[in-house]
């Protein structure tokens, strides 16, 4: 989830009190969250996701940002903030901060996430829609970096996302099937079958649960992997079974 301010879009800090109450309806027990601030102001960030997890303890923990913008802010806030107070991961957002994934700037993320055991979640987007910027964030350039760095726990957010390139995301994950490379489902992605098609070509174990909210309905995803033709274990493993296992919680 996304609480907060996000620049020059809808979601604003009104509806931030309600993220937890509305997703808990559905029956959630945890959340992960990315502070919308965190992605270009990283002390602000910071301070508003320790904030957002101390004011709903035992339910939301929280990702850091890395901006390679920002390399050795982003590499002190990691070192000093990781493993404590509810933090369990990174995000990356390549579209954001317009730097591509293979940009040399993120190997110090590659580094200290080896190093520190960190599972790092990455924006990834179809490379060829209308949105220019969403080329820094093709998913397939995530291949090189797992060939390079083997030892790494990648995250491609919104599983490459959009039409004919999810098939392109299949075909390199197969190819990778033995590096830590796994997708979520959250976001405005979703087409009939999709939840079948990735879980018979990579796997399950390989899949994780996402909302995105407030940026889509969590209801969405939702009933997308309950009404899945998928097995009652496949859909243990999306839910929370891959998290747990992945985030240590």
């Amino acid at each position: 989830m996304h609480p907060g301010k996000y620049v020059s879009s809808f979601v604003n800090s009104d509806f931030e009190a309600r993220l937890c109450n509305e997703v808990k309806k559905l029956n959630f027990v945890k959340v992960i969250v990315i502070h919308n601030s965190f992605f270009f102001e990283p002390d602000k960030g910071l301070r508003l996701t320790l904030d957002f997890i101390r004011s709903n303890p035992g339910f939301a923990s929280g990702y850091l940002v890395y901006n390679p913008h920002y390399i050795e802010k982003s590499v002190n806030i990691i070192k000093d903030n990781f493993g404590r107070n509810g933090i369990v991961g990174v995000k990356m957002h390549p579209e954001d901060h317009r730097c591509y994934i293979t940009d040399e700037k993120y190997e110090p993320l590659w580094k200290i996430a080896i190093e520190k055991n960190i599972p790092v979640l990455s924006h990834t987007w179809n490379p060829d829609v209308a949105s220019s910027s969403q080329k820094y964030a093709d998913a397939l350039l995530f291949e090189s970096i797992a060939k390079k760095y083997p030892g790494l726990k990648v995250i491609l957010g919104h599983a490459g996302a959009k039409d004919y390139y999810y098939y392109k995301v299949i075909k390199m994950l197969k190819k990778n099937i033995d590096k830590n490379i796994f997708i979520d489902i959250a976001g405005d992605i979703f087409y009939r079958g999709m939840v079948e098609l990735f879980v018979s070509e990579i796997g399950s174990e390989k899949i994780l649960f996402g909302s995105d909210s407030p940026w889509t309905d969590p209801l969405l995803t939702l009933l997308s992997v309950l009404r899945a033709n998928i097995s009652k274990k496949d859909k243990q493993n999306i839910f929370y079974n891959n998290a747990a296992d992945l985030f240590n919680l």
